[in-house]
């Protein structure tokens, strides 16, 4: 007999379901409590569904980013946004099939009530932590970087939280049966608006113009290499769908189609010299071609979803085609870029010819401290210190260094392997004469120092027939620790990511170099 599990944000219980949903761990010392719970009062899937998707669209909205832009700008996309959430709720109620009971409707004004009571407290107190992880998140869809401590970045929380106060005042006075329809009549009327103003603008103008806008000289709001990202996912949209498509006729139906295709081509489309001169037909037609990865796609979709969110702000359409369209991904995360199998260690490390040092100390580094590649490659001397009678690598920012989250910046003691290597003679050596980085040889290009050694580590793999890439040592490690128990927020510290389990303060002190150095030895390759 096959037992089936109960959606996302549901439980079942002989009672009828319970809909739960996580709070944030830096909210719960605030709120005193883990999870909010509510029970829903029906053993119905398909109405419990319903109801779970009103209480979860109250406190999971989703609203765009800023960097750097005017108030009116700011205030303008955040308008936007919320008349794209109360349209969202209204479909919602118009989908329901099934009338709310008297207990349901209490339960869903007094999470309104909840949730607004949290917003105006944030408001007060000027505490922006309840509106950070919404804007981070739109802020690196759509490729944006933007400083928390920029004055832009503190004003789009604040801003943010004033449309979530809106919005959730507006769903309290639907929620008693007092309807506003001054959103509705404004939208139908901006709508008629955008469709007078922009129905002769193409593809090829609303792209220009949005790159134009985000990287204006003094003004970026785009790296460069987010911006080289971009421009070549536009330049892949607009030879898919034409350059001279009026922006006004890609509808929903058009971006499937862009969709499909894109699922259909090859990676690096427009690098590979045996696709430049071909057109997409010809490409598709090619036979045994493998697509592209799941997250390439995605990440083609989500900067397109961007393009025509700027396009609705600026009233270029009445509605955004591209938005959630993203391709779900069948492999678990721990099978996109899997652990390397023993017989591949074996071929990285056989005997070979090493023409730069950090030919020789990259893959033992990223072996035993699962460290990511730009972070070895960026590493200076002084990183590697004594910490507590331990010698550890302190993964940190600095000069020309970055880091990809707050939690990377960590210290991963060296594994004895590495000591009897002769790591700590070669950091000597290097401090004698004269340098203060790990790896002198590499410079420091576009996207920071580790460009060479990729290029370098992807040849060496195809010559000895490994399919795995540097970032596999990564889940080497992590593999091998779960392997021996080592408890999983401490593997996280190890590997420098954050820990989505933890929703307690029993975790909160990282652990000391002493206590990880007894899990890091645990590493044993030596039957590789």
């Amino acid at each position: 007999m096959r037992i089936k599990k109960s959606p996302a944000r549901l439980q079942r219980r002989p009672s009828g379901y319970y809909w739960r949903q996580k709070i944030r761990t830096d909210l719960q010392p605030v709120l005193g409590k883990a999870e909010l719970r509510r029970a829903l009062g029906t053993s119905d899937l398909a109405e419990a569904r319903h109801t779970s998707a009103i209480l979860s669209a109250v406190t999971n909205q989703v609203i765009s980013m800023s960097n750097g832009l005017t108030d009116d700008q700011m205030r303008d996309l955040l308008e936007c946004k919320l008349t794209e959430a109360l349209e969202d709720s209204e479909f919602a109620r118009l989908s329901s099939r099934r009338p709310m009971t008297g207990e349901q409707l209490d339960d869903h004004q007094e999470a309104l009530s909840f949730l607004l009571s949290d917003t105006r407290e944030a408001l007060a107190t000027n505490d922006y932590r309840l509106a950070r992880r919404d804007v981070d998140e739109m802020l690196r869809e759509a490729g944006i970087e933007l400083q928390a401590d920029s004055e832009s970045y503190q004003k789009m929380c604040r801003e943010f939280l004033k449309m979530r106060a809106r919005y959730l005042e507006t769903e309290e006075r639907r929620a008693v049966g007092r309807e506003d329809h001054s959103s509705v009549t404004s939208g139908v009327a901006r709508g008629a608006a955008r469709s007078a103003t922009s129905s002769s603008m193409t593809l090829q103008q609303a792209v220009e113009r949005y790159v134009a806008e985000h990287t204006r000289p003094g003004q970026e709001m785009w790296t460069a290499k987010t911006r080289a990202e971009n421009e070549a996912i536009f330049d892949l949209f607009l030879r898919i769908l034409g350059k001279n498509l009026p922006i006004m006729e890609t509808s929903r139906s058009v971006i499937n189609e862009y969709r499909e295709t894109l699922m259909q081509l090859p990676p690096n489309l427009n690098k590979s010299a045996k696709y430049r001169d071909k057109s997409i037909a010809d490409v598709l037609a090619i036979k045994g071609i493998a697509p592209m990865a799941t997250n390439t796609v995605n990440k083609n979709l989500t900067r397109v979803a961007s393009l025509f969110r700027w396009a609705y702000r600026h009233g270029h359409v009445t509605v955004n085609p591209a938005e959630s369209l993203t391709v779900r991904n069948s492999k678990r995360a721990d099978e996109e870029r899997p652990a390397f199998p023993d017989e591949e260690l074996q071929r990285l490390f056989a005997p070979r010819k090493i023409r730069h040092p950090y030919q020789h100390w990259l893959p033992l580094l990223g072996l035993y401290t699962g460290a990511r590649l730009e972070e070895i490659c960026q590493a200076h001397l002084d990183d590697f210190k004594e910490v507590e009678g331990v010698m550890v690598l302190h993964i940190c920012p600095g000069e020309n260094k970055k880091l990809k989250s707050k939690s990377a910046n960590r210290m991963v003691p060296l594994h004895s392997a590495l000591l009897k290597a002769g790591l700590l003679e070669y950091i000597e050596e290097k401090r004698k004469e004269g340098s203060a980085r790990l790896f002198p040889e590499l410079s420091r290009g576009r996207d920071g120092y580790g460009q060479t050694a990729s290029k370098w580590f992807s040849r060496l793999r195809r010559q000895v027939g490994v399919e795995g890439v540097f970032h596999s040592f990564r889940h080497t490690v992590a593999t091998r620790l779960k392997e021996v128990d080592v408890p999983e927020h401490a593997i996280a510290q190890i590997m420098g990511h954050e820990h989505s389990q933890i929703s307690t303060g029993r975790y909160g002190k990282r652990h000391e170099p002493k206590k990880l150095q007894q899990w890091i030895e645990l590493i044993d390759f030596s039957t590789s």
